[in-house]
Parts: structure tokens; C-alpha cells; sequence
């Protein structure tokens, strides 16, 4: 299976075709890999950035961004651990968002969205809350 996938990055996005294989993944795999290439591959290999916003778009080689949502045009969410080819047909267009900005509560943990926290918060603790989505 293949996907198009758009991954948003603030104010940039960049378009890749993503190879899933047979599809048996998670779609916090698909925006893992999505967030890996869009450091690895986009940003490295210079896509399309002016250049008076490349400099702010430039990242080490280890930087690991965050996924902040995973959908398509016709699903406004698609749970992080649902299997990809249980719910999208080959060639759908996915989009993933990636944080460019990761706000702090009062505490210093950070505020994450509804897919982040299902896909990011497993511990044991925060299984109620995960529950509530």
C-alpha cells in the first residue's frame, strides 16, 4: 500500500508518497514515519522554503518532532493505534500535523492534543483521562 501523505509543519507543509507495505501499522507508525521524513528527508534535501524562512526551518539530524494529528479529508481523526488498512483505501491523501510550538501547563508537562495524548501518554496514570477520548 502507498499513501500520500502531507505533513504540516506551522506554516510549511511538504507532500511525500509513503510506502506502508501491507498496511498492518498503526497510524502512529504513519506519523512517526511522516515526522522522521520530514526532518531526514524535506527539510535536509531543501524543499520549498524561501529563503528568508530557511534558516528557521533548518534542524539538526536528530531532531524528533512530534505528530500533533493524523487525518483525511473525509475523517477529521483517525485514532493513533487503528491499523491503516483497516480504515483507508491505497492512494488515500493523509495529512499530518506536527507540532512547531509544544505549549507547558502550570507544571511544566505539556499540553498535548487529543491524538498526541492517546498516542503518547501509555503510563498506566493517565488511563482514566485516556478513557475520557
Amino acid at each position: 500500500m502507498k499513501f500520500v501523505v502531507v505533513i504540516i509543519f506551522g506554516n510549511v507543509s511538504q507532500e511525500v508518497n509513503l510506502p506502508v507495505g501491507n498496511g498492518k501499522q498503526t497510524f502512529k507508525w504513519l506519523a512517526n514515519a511522516a515526522a522522521y521524513l520530514f526532518v531526514h528527508v524535506g527539510i535536509r534535501d531543501g524543499m520549498h522554503i524561501s529563503s528568508r524562512n530557511r534558516k528557521y526551518y533548518q534542524m539538526p539530524c536528530n531532531t524528533q518532532l512530534l505528530p500533533k494529528n493524523v487525518y483525511t479529508e473525509d475523517t477529521p481523526f483517525l485514532h493513533p493505534d487503528d491499523v491503516i488498512n483497516q480504515n483507508l483505501k491505497e492512494g488515500t491523501k493523509v495529512f499530518v500535523e506536527l507540532y512547531d510550538k509544544l505549549d507547558f501547563d502550570e507544571f511544566g508537562f505539556p499540553v498535548l492534543s487529543k491524538w498526541a495524548f492517546l498516542a503518547y501518554r501509555r503510563d498506566e496514570k493517565y488511563r482514566e483521562e485516556r478513557e475520557i477520548f
